[in-house]
């Protein structure tokens, strides 16, 4: 077995520890990959928005003529 380059006992304990830790990291990874990549949609959502906004004031400042 051992020449397969499979593990025994304590081995295969630290081995499926550190799949599982990997698989672990991987989707923390995602998610804040996903996390980062909505917060720059809302960003630029925002920037149109502010920018649709002030032309419709005609140029003026944000808040200058709002609420």
């Amino acid at each position: 077995m051992e020449a397969y380059g499979l593990a025994t006992g304590a081995d295969s304990t630290r081995l499926a520890r550190q799949r599982q830790q990997k698989r672990l990291d991987d989707s923390q990874y995602a998610a804040k990959k996903k996390m980062v990549k909505r917060r720059q949609q809302r960003r630029e959502a925002r920037r149109k928005l502010l920018a649709e906004l002030q032309e419709a004031e005609g140029g003026q400042a944000y808040g200058a003529g709002i609420g």
